[in-house]
């Protein structure tokens, strides 16, 4: 097979650009050229290549950065079995006539492709076959430098695809488009073909000094080279075109893998351009192949010999006792032609913009009548009250959202269940829903769906969440948080106490509810979607759009995942402090349980507790291992020296007592009051917990 040799390189720096130009003039020694044949100076350029590039940069008015493809060499060949078609391996040699065709036609490529962005050219004849070497400057249309639009690997495979076309003429092929031979750069290429030795013989040493004189031994041991090379030679080659041959059936049977691949991607084409013919409109084929209405009947077209009744989807032609249904028949009627030839004349002669504009039409024109029976009015979805205690426990449990933040929304009726009835063959199904209405200052105008068992999610039907949302939280504090759902707009308020109000846009947008009249407004806005690529990208597109918006990110997958996580770890804690303070319970802490009626989540073991009947004002006090603490009734007081233990045994007395812990006057050093607050919030719940913080 003879084929078509494209490669191109990067040139971007100085030096390489002037290494190109010394090697591509001959100014440098160039190993395996024959110093008696002359190149071809086609293009010039200069003694200074870089010059050279850098004047046409300049001249266009093109900016370039430190690491910009300032060049690209393009190298174009030919298989060697064109140039010398005798005898391919004969290096150096080559057919005088087709070499000037095949330099013809290649200039003419190469002139019709970057015309007067070539700085440099020339044609080489001194090596083993022959090739061109042009340096090409990357400007684009616009005189902008970018090697990444001229010479991307998608334009890398049009360039081989339009050489190999403008050397058809001569015989030569292009590579298998999609081969996935890999592919050798002009420099590892020039090595390859500058090769003489394909492969390696053994050489004969002279024999022993004793047998002959010098010189007899070194004549003896080159005729015998002479005859081995003569005799091993066609074995060798044998061998060696064996192994390019497994080399490059391993490269067929790859690009024939992928070329399956692509014909199944073509195969899906040409299936969406047949679907496509079959939706033309009958009308718009009729009046392009010459017929029109009949004015006495509107269903009837009339005109060149047919007279073709429609209805719908299908056609009867009268005058010629034919009927078929859709476009493909149609025109195979009309144009009397093949299944094929029927597609290429609906793509030749319709406009899709025209086909796509009838189409729109009859849907516009079936639109409105059908909307004009349908109601598209947001109705709540109906609630069902006997699950409100499943609905409760599936945000307590399952959700871990605190009834501090949601029964206030379920008591006002944002929040509640429904029931869902569904119809198929095997009967009726039932499914329960949380509903989180949307509204604005206007009403409701949508709501967010969530099962309570399942993954499913939506909207309800004829909601509009460009322009209400669910929310919680405080508005007038100014600070706008966007969520993905409702459920994580209630996480995030859980896990952030301080005054914020959390809208959920329903899935991500960069559009969501109200943004225009809040950026006017000049209110602090942060966008929390969710820690995944979707969240990603359009948090990005959020920023770049509004750039006073900040991001924050949840540190697991949503919101709802980070309020578990945190949840689930107190809960782990609580659990096993509860266990320890039971398995180390001692007889102090008995009396304790005695004393206030109250177990002690701190263990009294190796203390002293009891009272002192000689002042009455002191109910009991606690002494022993840096601990002295005194009941005074409405009052504890600590002296001791272990400031965290006293702390949380006067908490456990507190709680005991039913003290409100939120209500508490500390008094005392700073360590003192820091050591009381640690010890309130090991006691509260979550939810309390973060508020105290």
């Amino acid at each position: 097979m003879k084929f078509t040799i494209l490669r191109t390189q990067k040139l971007k720096t100085q030096s390489t650009i002037r290494g190109a130009g010394k090697h591509n003039a001959r100014t440098q020694k160039t190993l395996n050229a024959d110093l008696e044949k002359d190149n071809e100076i086609i293009i010039d350029g200069g003694p200074d290549l870089h010059a050279t590039v850098m004047n046409r940069i300049k001249k266009a008015g093109a900016k370039h950065r430190s690491n910009s493809v300032l060049a690209q060499e393009v190298f174009m060949s030919a298989s060697p079995e064109f140039f010398r078609p005798g005898d391919p391996t004969q290096a150096g040699e080559y057919d005088q006539n087709l070499m000037q065709a095949w330099k013809k036609e290649s200039m003419c490529w190469l002139k019709d492709n970057f015309d007067d962005r070539i700085v440099d050219c020339r044609l080489h004849l001194d090596e083993s076959t022959p090739h061109i070497h042009a340096v090409v400057v990357p400007l684009t249309a616009d005189n902008r430098l970018s090697a990444f639009e001229l010479f991307s690997r998608k334009t890398l495979s049009f360039l081989q695809t339009s050489y190999a076309k403008q050397l058809k003429s001569l015989g030569l092929k292009r590579g298998i488009k999609g081969s996935k031979a890999k592919h050798i750069d002009i420099k590892q290429y020039y090595a390859d073909v500058n090769s003489k030795d394909l492969f390696k013989l053994p050489r004969v040493k002279p024999p022993p000094g004793a047998m002959l004189l010098k010189k007899q031994r070194e004549e003896y041991a080159t005729k015998l080279n002479k005859s081995l090379l003569e005799q091993l030679t066609p074995t060798f080659r044998k061998a060696t075109d064996a192994r390019k041959a497994k080399k490059i059936a391993k490269d067929y049977q790859r690009t024939a893998k992928d070329l399956s691949e692509q014909y199944d991607a073509i195969k899906h084409e040409l299936e969406e351009a047949t679907d496509k013919a079959r939706s033309t409109p009958l009308e718009l084929i009729l009046e392009k192949t010459g017929l029109e209405p009949d004015p006495k009947d509107k269903k009837q077209w009339i005109g060149a010999g047919h007279r073709i009744t429609l209805s719908e989807s299908k056609f009867y032609d009268h005058k010629n006792n034919y009927g078929g249904g859709g476009a493909i028949d149609l025109v195979k009627h009309l144009q009397n032609c093949s299944f094929k030839n029927a597609i290429a004349w609906l793509g030749q002669t319709i406009d899709p913009k025209e086909a796509a504009k009838s189409i729109r039409a009859d849907a516009e024109q079936l639109v409105k009548e059908l909307s004009q029976n349908i109601d598209l009015t947001f109705c709540p979805p109906k609630s069902s009250p006997q699950y409100v205690q499943k609905l409760k426990k599936y945000l307590k449990n399952e959700r871990m959202i605190d009834p501090i933040i949601t029964d206030p929304l379920i008591a006002e009726g944002r929040i509640y269940a429904t029931e869902k009835n569904i119809e198929n063959n095997n009967g009726s199904m039932s499914f329960v829903n949380a509903v989180f209405l949307c509204s604005n200052s206007n009403g409701l105008t949508g709501a967010e769906i969530k099962g309570l068992s399942g993954n499913y999610s939506g909207m309800s039907k004829n909601s509009d969440r460009k322009n209400g949302a669910f929310s919680v939280g405080d508005v007038e504090s100014k600070h706008i948080v966007f969520v993905e759902s409702a459920i994580d707009a209630l996480s995030y308020k859980q896990l952030h106490p301080e005054p914020c109000f959390v809208i959920s846009t329903a899935g991500a947008t960069t559009t969501p509810f109200f943004i225009e009249i809040l950026k006017g407004l000049g209110w602090r806005m942060t966008v929390a979607y969710d820690n995944d690529e979707i969240g990603y990208q359009f948090a990005l597109k959020f920023v770049e759009k509004y750039p006073e918006i900040e991001i924050e990110i949840p540190r697991t997958k949503d919101w709802n995942s980070d309020l578990k996580e945190v949840e689930e770890n107190y809960r782990a804690w609580k659990t096993k402090k509860k266990k320890v303070v039971g398995r180390i319970q001692s007889f102090q802490d008995k009396l304790f349980n005695k004393k206030y009626d109250a177990e002690i989540n701190n263990t009294l073991n190796g203390l002293f507790i009891g009272t002192n009947p000689a002042d009455p004002a002191v109910n009991a006090f606690i002494f022993g291992n840096g601990v002295d603490l005194l009941d005074h009734g409405a009052m504890i007081s600590c002296y001791g020296s272990d400031l965290q233990h006293q702390a949380e045994i006067a908490i456990n007395i507190a709680q005991a007592k039913g003290w409100d812990l939120f209500q508490l006057e500390i008094d005392g050093s700073v360590e003192w009051i820091n050591a009381v607050k640690t010890a309130v919030a090991e006691q509260l719940e979550p939810g309390n917990y973060l508020e105290l913080r």
